[in-house]
């Protein structure tokens, strides 16, 4: 038996961790739609799944990311029994678009925006997409009466979200810097 080649096994471990990022985002997904929401506004959720989106747009980039997004709602979707009714869809095109966002705004340069602001910047896209995907489809524009209700919500959300991915991927770097430097002792 031949040993594998490097490029191998790090293709390997990329595919098993981002494998582990989507299972997360998934359980995560699934988990927070049991509960009632947290704030007096319908529809209002924390967006823990966003936290594993943010780390996975850091760690493996825009592509990964919105692949990560895409993925979560269809198979949160499947689990939840709701794939392809109407959440669903707000759903599936707020994720995406907030993702694609977060990583417009992330490639401008990165020293200028923190995990924090793109957190941010990804909850108001994902509220303004919402209630546009909404408004198309009850054709009735009187929907957006109510994002000053959603950013209410999903700002300081969307603001622990970020803090709780910086923490994160200071977790992963340290690890990853002690992980390295222990296969330089050796």
């Amino acid at each position: 038996m031949t040993p594998a080649k490097p490029e191998q096994t790090a293709r390997a471990r990329r595919l098993t961790q981002f494998s582990l990022l989507v299972a997360t985002a998934v359980v995560l997904h699934v988990v927070e739609s049991m509960f009632p929401p947290p704030l007096p506004v319908p529809g209002a959720r924390l967006g823990l799944a966003n936290i594993v989106s943010l780390v996975c747009l850091d760690a493996f980039g825009a592509r990964a990311a919105f692949l990560l997004a895409g993925m979560r709602t269809v198979l949160g979707g499947l689990l939840g029994g709701g794939l392809l009714g109407f959440g669903f869809l707000l759903s599936f095109g707020a994720a995406l678009a907030s993702v694609a966002g977060m990583a417009l705004l992330r490639s401008v340069g990165r020293e200028r925006f923190s995990i924090v602001g793109l957190s941010l910047f990804g909850a108001l896209v994902h509220n303004v997409t919402q209630l546009t995907l909404a408004a198309l489809i009850v054709r009735h524009a009187g929907v957006f009466a109510y994002l000053p209700y959603m950013l209410m919500g999903s700002l300081p959300t969307g603001a622990l979200t970020g803090v709780a991915a910086t923490y994160v991927l200071r977790a992963r770097n340290a690890a990853f810097a002690m992980w390295l430097g222990a296969a330089q002792e050796r």
